[in-house]
């Protein structure tokens, strides 16, 4: 394959780019609307109880023994 087969932006018609663009930006949009919200859970299980109140995505320090105490329950 040569390099012409492949459309460059600017050989691109406005009416191909804008609505690309528009989709790139809503599947980005969705994307961040999933991730957040798993983002947000994962900072708070690595928190201490002292950190939990407050607004503060990186806690001061990471709570490793929180998952320990959950997994030593067992199933």
């Amino acid at each position: 394959m040569s390099a012409s087969n492949f459309p460059l932006l600017r050989d691109l018609p406005w009416q191909r780019i804008v609505p690309r663009l528009i989709a790139w930006l809503l599947l980005a949009t969705l994307a961040l609307l999933f991730l957040i919200p798993l983002l947000w859970m994962l900072s708070t299980s690595l928190k201490e109880p002292s950190d939990l109140v407050g607004f503060k995505w990186i806690p001061s320090r990471l709570a490793w023994e929180n998952y320990e105490y959950a997994f030593s329950f067992g199933l």
